[in-house]
């Protein structure tokens, strides 16, 4: 049996008065997968969630649940369910009321109400809980209430607007793998939006990242952290360096000249002889060493060294004042500021991507680092 659940979004544009919020936005959510919307404040990934449940009209576009065109449709006419930030739960009702509420609407029998509300009590952990008042429960519990009250419709899709936001963060933590595991448990599509990294790279089978109403980058949690498309998505998901450089091609490989000096990496892009690039390199990923290492010659010192738990890092500030990131393990071997090193990397672990206009080109250039060196 085929699974039901696609969302397909064809050139939509959405306008706030003058404010462009999508723009020409073209992208297809598989059905039975969990997806995240990702970006900043004001990026415009409410907003598709928004579209796709019919709380907003488009000004151009298509979208699209399987085969059926739904932007024309009722909110209560699509076949999906959105779970809000703030509950929206009825605090005059009971937990099993609350559930309850969508299934009396559609005029169902007692004892079918009954099964699904029982079954999506069992779902979210909330055995016992039935006759409980929001007022009584915690931010936790009342979440879970709202999940229930969403799935036990039995839609193939689940619209989730930050819903983890009001929650502390040992309880956004639970419920991360709580929501994975429903979602896997349920094998419905879900449409996630949040403006946390973290989350949506613990959570998602696929992330979309926004910026400025435009879509940067889909790809599975794994491809946008290893490989960003844009210096956006490598900045915007997790901690990145990124070095601006004139390329020289070498083969298979790049050779880059730096404000802070020289690096190579793979051409993996074909990137052209005196191209401008922006290479990004993950803290984890940086090496140092106490001698320039063949293909590299980036000097710097250790400016700072801070302790976070489980991870060690250290700031290294290279000759054009540059302050890159290193992270090792608690434990490894971390130098101690003022100690002078060289940087260097793995070539495959440096990403090429085009530069995105803003780098004053002429401001790079070659660094005399022979007193450096010596």
């Amino acid at each position: 049996m085929e699974k039901k659940g696609a969302i397909t979004l064809k050139n939509i544009n959405k306008y706030y008065g003058k404010n462009h919020v999508l723009k020409d936005l073209d992208f297809e959510i598989r059905p039975g997968e969990f997806l995240s919307l990702l970006g900043p404040s004001g990026c415009g990934k409410t907003t598709i969630l928004r579209l796709i449940a019919g709380l907003e009209y488009l000004d151009s576009g298509e979208i699209y649940m399987d085969e059926d065109r739904i932007d024309r449709l009722e909110p209560y006419k699509r076949n999906l369910n959105t779970v809000f930030q703030n509950y929206a739960l009825f605090p005059h009702m009971d937990v099993y009321k609350n559930i309850a509420y969508g299934l009396k609407a559609k005029w169902l029998g007692h004892k079918e109400i009954d099964r699904r509300v029982k079954e999506a009590i069992s779902m979210v952990k909330l055995e016992g809980f039935e006759k409980r008042q929001p007022s009584q429960m915690s931010g936790g519990q009342k979440q879970r209430v709202s999940i229930a009250r969403a799935i036990v419709n039995q839609a193939p899709v689940l619209l989730l607007d930050e819903p983890l936001t009001a929650l502390d963060l040992k309880l956004r933590k639970e419920m991360r793998f709580e929501l994975r595991r429903l979602q896997k448990q349920l094998g419905i599509t879900f449409i996630f939006v949040t403006h946390d990294q973290e989350e949506a790279i613990v959570m998602s089978d696929r992330i979309a990242v926004m910026n400025g109403g435009r879509i940067e980058q889909v790809g599975t949690p794994e491809e946008i952290y290893s490989h960003p498309a844009s210096q956006f998505v490598a900045e915007f998901i997790g901690e990145t360096n990124v070095f601006e450089a004139v390329a020289a091609v070498d083969g298979s490989e790049l050779r880059l000249r730096m404000e802070s000096g020289t690096a190579s990496a793979l051409n993996i892009k074909g990137v052209s002889d005196n191209e401008f690039v922006n290479c990004s390199v993950r803290p984890d990923a940086i090496r140092l060493s106490e001698t320039p290492v063949e293909g590299f010659n980036i000097p710097g010192v250790v400016s700072e060294c801070i302790f976070s738990g489980s991870f060690e890092k250290a700031i290294i500030r290279l000759v054009n004042d540059k302050e890159i990131k290193y992270t090792r393990l608690s434990g490894s071997k971390i130098p101690e500021p003022g100690t002078k090193v060289y940087v260097y990397w793995d070539k495959c672990d440096a990403e090429i991507m085009k530069t995105e206009g803003h780098i004053v080109h002429s401001q790079i250039e070659e660094v005399d680092l022979s007193a450096w060196n010596n």
